[in-house]
């Protein structure tokens, strides 16, 4: 088992509605193998020992949200729809024009909280119950790209390996078309 006093606080609403769901008892064993999200991916005196130019890489190695926002421009922490602004201005200001006075905090659809959950979650297996067009084949191709550019592949004659099934042959084509 990890430390959870090092891990997001994510990790222990899982491991408490596991806990619920399987009517565990005090002592009994969490059956899930991961090692936890990480309250920091490295720690602050090893950040500081990095060149600034590598500080970001060396993060988005571990971070997919890091290597994401570094690697393809993707974001699910938009608070404040800065994103926004910067990606789709018309599509802003129209947001703005019709809802005067209203705070935009939170309102930005590049803010998505609940992707980084699910992209930091190192469970090998993984199980959300999300409703639709909320962004899980999105996350989905992100994880995708993080993994096959960070995570050592099979042999060479082999290389890296991911199986995608879904119910639908389109839901492959669209998400073959938003991986390119």
């Amino acid at each position: 088992m990890f430390d959870l006093n090092r891990c997001d606080k994510a990790c222990i609403g899982c491991i408490k509605g596991y806990k619920k769901k399987h009517a565990l008892q005090t002592g009994d064993t969490f059956k899930i193998s991961c090692s936890g999200i990480p309250n920091e991916y490295l720690s602050s005196s090893l950040l500081v020992s990095l060149p600034t130019e590598q500080q970001q890489t060396a993060l988005a190695v571990l971070d997919p949200i890091t290597w994401a926002n570094t690697n393809l421009d993707w974001h699910c922490f938009d608070p404040t729809a800065i994103h926004w602004r910067r990606k789709n201005e018309s599509e802003y200001n129209d947001w703005i024009e019709k809802n005067p006075g209203k705070s935009i905090l939170g309102k930005s659809r590049y803010h998505r909280p609940y992707q980084a959950e699910m992209l930091r979650c190192t469970s090998k297996r993984k199980v959300f119950r999300i409703g639709r067009q909320a962004g899980k084949s999105e996350t989905l191709c992100v994880s995708m790209l993080h993994s096959m550019f960070t995570k050592p592949g099979k042999a060479e004659d082999e290389g890296f390996k991911i199986i995608l099934i879904t119910p639908f042959q389109t839901k492959i084509e669209l998400i073959f078309t938003r991986l390119m």
